[in-house]
């Protein structure tokens, strides 16, 4: 079914394993319950064929990326301006990447360029009828972050006294 010793270089996720494995074991997904995979047979049978044009970086309740065919857009950044209080910023237009020329995401695409607006335009198409498809609220204004511990919550007592006092020791939401 599968070539041997083929190498291919289509975008998958470990979310494909699970249909990628009931499809191999001939059983059906379950009803009523839309897989955030999809099987991978139809590119192991011909790599040539192009498998997801879409993935989606979720946070909480929130689309925070989505990566559209070669390009990454973050429609919210989070950036630290010390490692304990994250920055939470909305990007409109989104900041876009491409991913085959700038897997490092460190020279945004121009969004003032016609092509660009259009990859943004057909991303945000995309991003809604995805949205649509999981139901997701999209009453909400804000991103539902997951609360957490600080981000020095995994360093060792005597390293994060010596950064604040443990009193001062508060939820972060990232």
């Amino acid at each position: 079914m599968v070539q041997a010793g083929q190498r291919l270089s289509q975008l998958a996720s470990t979310m494909d394993i699970f249909p990628t494995a009931l499809e191999l074991a001939g059983v059906k997904p379950p009803e009523g319950r839309p897989l955030d995979g999809r099987s991978l047979l139809p590119v192991l049978r011909d790599g040539a064929a192009t498998q997801h044009p879409d993935y989606y970086y979720w946070r909480g309740n929130e689309v925070f990326a989505m990566r559209h065919g070669d390009v990454k857009l973050h429609f919210w950044t989070q950036g630290c301006t010390d490692y304990w209080e994250p920055m939470l910023a909305e990007q409109d237009p989104p900041l876009a990447f491409h991913m085959l020329h700038d897997p490092g995401e460190q020279y945004p695409l121009n969004m003032s360029l016609p092509e660009n607006l259009a990859l943004v335009a057909s991303a945000r198409k995309a991003l809604a009828a995805h949205l649509a498809a999981v139901g997701a609220d999209a009453t909400k204004e804000a991103p539902q972050l997951n609360t957490c511990n600080d981000a020095r919550a995994l360093w060792p007592p005597k390293q994060r006294a010596a950064v604040r006092p443990p009193d001062e020791d508060t939820p972060c939401s990232y």
